[in-house]
């Protein structure tokens, strides 16, 4: 079809393994060539991703096994052809080998024989060892890997020998075994005087064999389903066969939870049904537990089965509406009974079918097949993901978004591709696309009518269109929808982003600034100053710095075009005579040209506000500044936390210019002060500043990170991180950290997301990708993505999944080259509008490494609260303190083993008294009679405890304590 909307064009579309992002839930693939090609099996690998075997005609007289590897989102990672160019081999079973690679059974055809043929992979394809059966006439089906470690493939044997089956031969079912090293250690067969043929087998716990097949043999009117149990040396323990008055095929054989085993295949009789789909159990002595035959509307075929997570069967294979229609892929889950739970068909309309099926790690199947439909051949393979529900991606929104050249829109004014915006897609669901380096986005959906939307992140920028509604439906149906935008306003628009692995203390780190041009206009030039925190000694740089002052470094990054964007490395050391385990390091990157081109807030009162701390002798001195120039309208209030209390709480209003200063005792705490800013101001600057470490030692650590930083402005970014001896290789931080052991933040506070990763193993490790699935409380639309240890290609897609792809990565392992073996990537994403008071956003990422099994890294919380940070009550708190609620005397303190409590101007005499450890844990609870009392340290360790005593009428009265 071909109808045309405003930058909207629908096309049929046909596509062959392209390498497009697609949602994990539920997609479909063709992989094929220009002559025939299938898929006859699929397994799960353990980068969660699958590869999937069958054949490809290499030309009219040659054949050769087809192996695909592909990710979890269906994109093609590898392709091998396996064979002999005098021979024509056929793939008919995969699996996965505990190495990581893979063993394929199958056949192989050649000097007028056939011979049943085995191959062993590593992990990438690369043929280890073949071996063909040393027995001719056979054809090969299903292979497995047994548990002493060799190989077993059934099939059948034609008797007498000929290269093919053809009508009336009679044949044998076949089995071989292999050891590890690929060398023949026997066959047998099994059957009777006419016509028997193995399909499937499976391992006993105890090494014994079960067989699957059919059988006319033992005076079967018409086929019958055919079951051999033999030892691991292959000689028959029994064999039985099952008549359920018609024509039964067993083409496939599954292991149960239980111990049975579950059959599936098609029946044939001449009634109204015709043939129909069967499921089948038995028990481990062949005793029959289940039979169910499948009637539904047509013919069907099946030709695999599983167990489901839920007790129930998948069942794959295809199906007609009778004799002259063509096939399609036929879809089947059922109940434990064997009932039919739902039925979905996949395929278009010249003929397709399924062969194998398997479970999904993370829910939903996945189909091999083969397709007339779609492709470029006359049969390519299919490969079909389906979520739970059987649901799979068939539809396709794309497109572009470029730069316009003027403001009229005009499709002849293109100007450059703009990579990494976000497209959403509402309807049915909500999907998500990036643009690539080529400004194209591509998003799988199922049949619906939906809302394709442009996020645009710069204000000076506008989108020709905003949003544009499309329907689909059909299989591989195409809208296309491109986006320009037009500058409104001509402003550079900078952003900056500071980040490290890590801080490790005494010795080599590296911060890595990563800068864009969000704006409209050239930034001629673009200079990036980075304050680093006194305790980091600079070593070099990536790049040359034009002037510095101590610590504070100026770089020249040159001209930065719109949508340009660049990174350089600091290299420094953590001091180690200076600093303790533990202790904070807060630095600061910003970037100019940083005005704001867009007219303020008419509301603004032009005033300023910024924050100032020093630690000065016995004090800690904050310095409250209006640095604007207007006067402030009206009293706005701040506040000062000591570690996890607010201590001081008052209303402030400055003049332009006007500063006030506010002192408190430098005695090892952790002191913070909050301050708002003036309503209207430009950006979305949120005053704080904080001071660690003034006083004698030991001092409070931990407690910076907690809070949120005044960064939240693109041209301004801090990085505040504890020093380290060691920590995890991969793993998840989560910035802010979050008040105590829920981890509290308040609505609406950004979060910034650091997933750090090591190479651990025994080789280089050449492609990275991390995959994070958001938490449903966070806003995608906000998500900004900072800089990174290495060069990556990030995409958020799906329903919000964001991956993040280092290519060529060549990260050592860490027993070659420890400092290089590590990576990191930030991102910073906001929350949803005014999140529930006690919500908690849950994240954790997955880490690929090449092809191996993905390093699930910590999860992370935070939890919305309000009004979460304790007042402080205790009357010993330093010069300008106001006391804003009765008080609590705590002494001796510090203390060795007991100290008094008393506390002072309260009602009651009934209190509960809770203790808790630095990271907010409750330690310790009691009920409390009296107002003075005293507390026994009890095998507590040293350090910081905060305490918490609540009265019968509900007051509470906070402070700290130091345990020596």
């Amino acid at each position: 079809m071909s109808r045309k909307v405003t930058h909207i064009f629908f096309i049929a579309a046909v596509f062959f393994g392209l390498q497009f992002p697609i949602f994990a839930q539920g997609w479909e693939r063709v992989f094929g060539y220009a002559q025939n090609d299938g898929l006859a099996d699929v397994v799960n690998t353990a980068d969660g991703g699958y590869a999937a075997v069958g054949v490809r005609q290499m030309d009219s007289l040659d054949r050769d096994i087809l192996l695909i590897k592909t990710d979890a989102d269906g994109n093609q990672q590898w392709s091998r052809s396996i064979g002999h160019n005098m021979y024509l081999d056929f793939g008919a079973s995969i699996q996965a080998t505990p190495d990581g690679g893979y063993v394929i059974g199958g056949t192989s055809i050649g000097d007028g024989n056939s011979y049943a043929y085995i191959v062993n992979t590593n992990t990438f394809g690369d043929t280890l060892w073949t071996v063909r059966s040393s027995q001719d006439s056979v054809q090969g089906r299903q292979v497995i890997q047994l548990s002493d470690g060799g190989f077993a493939i059934i099939g059948l044997k034609l008797n007498p020998p000929v290269p093919n089956v053809t009508e009336g031969q009679n044949y044998d079912v076949f089995l071989m075994k292999v050891g590890s090293d690929g060398l023949e250690k026997w066959w047998k067969t099994f059957g009777g005087s006419n016509s028997d043929e193995g399909f499937g087998l499976v391992e006993m716990n105890n090494g014994d064999l079960i067989l699957a097949g059919k059988t006319n043999s033992f005076n079967a009117e018409h086929y019958d389903i055919f079951i051999v149990k033999t030892n691991a040396t292959g000689d028959q323990l029994w064999a039985s066969h099952y008549d359920k008055g018609a024509a039964e095929l067993a083409f496939a054989i599954a292991p149960c939870t239980n111990g049975e085993f579950v059959l599936a295949g098609q029946i044939e009789d001449s009634g109204a049904t015709g043939e129909d789909g069967f499921l089948f159990k038995i028990d481990a002595s062949g005793n029959e537990t289940l039979w169910k035959r499948i009637e539904l509307p047509g013919l069907e075929t099946i030709r695999s089965v599983r167990q489901t997570v839920s007790g129930g069967f998948i069942l794959a294979g295809e199906s007609r509406i009778n004799d002259a229609a063509q096939r399609q892929v036929l879809l089947i889950k059922t109940l434990a009974d064997g009932s039919l739970e739902w039925k979905k068909e996949f395929g278009g309309v010249m003929g397709d079918g399924g062969n194998a099926v398997i479970v999904a790690p993370n829910g939903g199947f996945v189909v091999a097949g083969f397709t007339h439909s779609f492709g470029a051949g006359g049969s390519d393979g299919y490969l079909i993901r389906t979520d739970g529900s059987g649901i799979s991606l068939t539809n396709f929104i794309q497109g572009n978004v470029y730069s316009n050249l003027n403001a009229t829109c005009q499709p002849e004014s293109f100007g450059q591709d703009i990579a990494n915006y976000l497209v959403e897609i509402t309807g049915p669901f909500t999907y998500y696309g990036t643009t690539d380096e080529n400004g194209r986005y591509w998003v799988p959906v199922p049949d619906g009518t939906y809302n394709v939307h442009l996020i645009n992140p710069s204000p000076y920028w506008e989108p020709c269109q905003d949003s544009v509604t499309v329907s689909l439906a059909g299989v591989f149906d195409t809208a296309t929808v491109d986006f320009s935008l037009h500058s409104n306003t001509v402003c550079p628009l900078m952003e900056v982003d500071l980040s490290t692995l890590g801080l490790r203390r005494c010795f080599s780190n590296a911060y890595t600034v990563r800068y864009r041009n969000l704006g409209s206009e050239v930034a001629n030039p673009a200079l990036i100053e980075v304050n680093l925190d006194p305790f980091l000694d600079v070593d070099s740089t990536s790049i040359p710095w034009v002037s510095s002052n101590g610590n504070n470094y100026v770089f020249n990054v040159g001209l930065v075009a719109p949508f340009q964007e660049g990174e350089f490395q600091v290299y420094l050391t953590v001091n180690c005579d200076s600093t303790v385990l533990g202790q904070t390091h807060c630095s600061e990157a910003q970037i100019s040209p940083a005005q704001l081109c867009l007219p303020p807030n008419p509301n603004w009162d032009e005033a300023s506000i910024s924050l100032e701390a020093k630690c000065e002798n016995d004090s800690v001195i904050f310095t409250l500044r209006n640095q604007g120039d207007g006067n402030m309208a009206e009293p706005l209030n701040l506040i000062v936390i000591e570690d996890v209390f607010i201590g001081f709480q008052a209303n402030y209003q400055l003049e332009s210019h006007q500063s006030a200063t506010y002192s408190f005792p430098a005695n090892g705490s952790t002191w913070r002060m909050e301050a708002d800013q003036s309503p209207g101001h430009p950006g979305n600057s949120k005053p704080s500043v904080a001071v660690e470490g003034c006083g004698a030692a030991p001092f409070s650590t931990g407690y910076i990170v907690q809070y949120p930083l005044n960064d939240a402005d693109l041209s301004v970014d801090m990085d505040c991180r504890e020093n380290t001896g060691s920590y995890d290789p991969n793993d998840k931080q989560g910035f802010p950290t979050g008040y105590g052991a829920e981890h509290f933040i308040e609505r609406n506070t950004d979060i910034e997301y650091l997933i750090r990763f090591q190479n651990t193993g025994t080789d280089t490790a050449f492609t990275v990708i991390i995959r994070d699935t958001l938490s449903a409380f966070l806003d995608k639309h906000s998500i900004e993505i900072g800089a990174a240890s290495h060069p990556c290609r990030w995409e958020l897609y799906g329903n919000g999944i964001v991956k993040f792809t280092f290519e060529n990565i060549m990260l050592p392992d860490s027993n070659i080259n420890e400092p290089a073996s590590h990576g990191f990537v930030k991102f910073r994403i906001g929350q949803l509008h005014n999140n529930a008071i006690g919500t908690k956003i849950r994240n954790r990422a997955g880490i690929y490494f090449d092809f191996n099994a993905p390093i699930l890294t910590n999860r992370t919380l935070h939890t919305i609260g309000e009004n979460f940070i304790l007042l402080d009550s205790v009357s010993s708190a330093g010069p300008g303190v106001q006391q804003p609620l009765p008080s609590v005397k705590v002494y001796p303190n510090p203390f060795v083993e007991t100290a008094t409590f008393e506390l002072e101007n309260v009602q009651g005499n009934s209190f509960t008294f809770s203790l808790f450890d630095a990271n907010g844990r409750e330690v310790r609870q009691a009920e409390r009679q009296h107002g003075k009392f005293e507390f026994h340290r009890e095998g507590l360790q040293g350090g910081i405890y905060y305490f918490r005593i609540s009265d019968s009428g509900g007051q509470s009265y906070s402070g700290k304590i130091f345990l020596k």
